[in-house]
């Protein structure tokens, strides 16, 4: 018996292609893969961040992994987890975790980027800067900043940086802080 469609009835002959092959018989290999760079990000780990954000089981957690899942997915040194106590008012920022290299400070760092947040609360768009701007590549450091938004109202910012020997951030991994 030849080839049938669901409802029993035989299939139509196709017509004979008379296309000739573009390549020859031999087999075609897929080109190998394009080897990343350590610093070059990778889409492929949202997935798995995803997961672990959802797994958590209280608001405490949830910042706790939203931070370690940030500096892990963009190789930060530093991230701040800033809340707002009113989407309007800059006054009342609440630092709500931190991941800083040993001996730096929190309060300091969120003193330092207060007018960047500023601008994220307005703009409510990602931002990234290198700084100083007269410095080499290597002796700056790349800052970036995301703002966390529900239901169309700015409650808060995560904010990474690093510096420009350890890493230097480029629009990829923006796109990925903002994922």
């Amino acid at each position: 018996l030849g080839p049938s469609t669901a409802q029993g009835k035989p299939m139509p002959k196709m017509a004979e292609s008379r296309s000739r092959p573009l390549m020859s018989s031999s087999p075609v290999r897929a080109p190998a893969p394009a080897r990343r760079s350590r610093r070059e990000p990778s889409f492929e780990p949202l997935m798995d961040s995803g997961l672990r954000l959802n797994a958590a089981h209280s608001t405490q957690e949830l910042g706790a992994v939203l931070i370690d899942e940030a500096a892990r997915l963009i190789d930060a040194q530093r991230v701040l987890l800033v809340l707002r106590d009113d989407a309007t008012d800059d006054a009342g920022l609440q630092l709500a975790g931190a991941m800083l290299p040993p001996g730096e400070s929190a309060p300091a760092l969120l003193d330092a980027i207060t007018p960047w947040l500023a601008e994220s609360r307005r703009s409510r768009k990602p931002s990234l800067r290198h700084g100083p701007g007269d410095a080499a590549p290597a002796d700056q450091r790349s800052c970036l900043i995301a703002p966390l938004v529900a239901q169309e109202a700015s409650f808060g910012d995560l904010y990474a940086d690093a510096e420009g020997a350890v890493n230097r951030f480029g629009r990829e991994h923006l796109a990925l802080l903002a994922a």
